[in-house]
């Protein structure tokens, strides 16, 4: 999934952004507050982690928030409030934040919310994602197949996990683009065939299929006998 850290501390994102694309997760970094309203129009966004300390005055934290709820933004926001004390985490909650730490900030406990936040974005808060006898564990990053345990890597499990979260749907090359790699990054629709070919080499059994749509895109299937 695709996570974006609005943050200017830079042990804070190094250790949160080790940590998320350790999981498999795609970990973007904007360090200036006039940079995040865009992403209301940013449909790949899952995350987002918004350090509120960025906002100059302090008042202005209230009104970025207010923007990007008001703007349509769907991805979960986690604040971060520095030493603002419970008053702050409210005020953050009451304008549209999903979830809010204030100082000391801890590395672990931001990673440990934004997993639980992804977990809840992918399959509602279960334990286990199924499509039919295919299971996925958003936690662990693993999924087995009648009980079997996958062999998968952190990107096919990353591949697995955007087909999943629209089971039944197709999804575009450029949709899996913008969900698995860092702005940037060096990539085109040849690496989306090549993690295709080899998640299908490993999930497809049974009723489990991966469509193609020329031109539009790959879906995680079901078919019946």
């Amino acid at each position: 999934m695709r996570v974006v850290i609005a943050s200017a501390e830079r042990a804070l994102v190094r250790g949160l952004s080790m940590q998320l694309r350790e999981a498999g997760h795609a970990v973007d970094q904007l360090e200036r507050a006039d940079e995040v309203p865009a992403l209301v129009d940013e449909p790949a966004l899952d995350l987002l982690v918004l350090d509120l300390r960025l906002c100059e005055p302090p008042a202005a934290a209230a009104a970025l928030l207010r923007r990007l709820r008001q703007g349509g933004m769907a991805a979960h926001l986690i604040a971060l409030a520095g030493d603002g004390g419970p008053a702050a985490r409210i005020a953050a909650l009451d304008l549209g934040a999903d979830d809010c730490l204030s100082a000391p900030l801890s590395v672990d406990e931001i990673g440990a919310r934004v997993r639980a936040h992804l977990r809840r974005r992918l399959g509602g808060g279960e334990p286990l994602v199924k499509h039919g006898p295919l299971s996925f564990d958003p936690l662990h990053r693993t999924a087995w197949f009648d009980g079997e345990l996958l062999p998968l890597s952190r990107r096919e499990a990353s591949l697995l996990e955007v087909l999943l979260q629209r089971a039944g749907r197709y999804v575009s090359k450029e949709a899996m683009i913008d969900r698995l790699f860092e702005w940037g990054s060096d990539v085109n629709y040849n690496c989306v065939e090549v993690y295709v070919h080899r998640l299908r080499k490993k999930v497809e059994r049974g009723p489990v299929r991966i469509l193609t749509a020329r031109g539009v895109g790959y879906q995680l299937a079901r078919i019946h006998d």
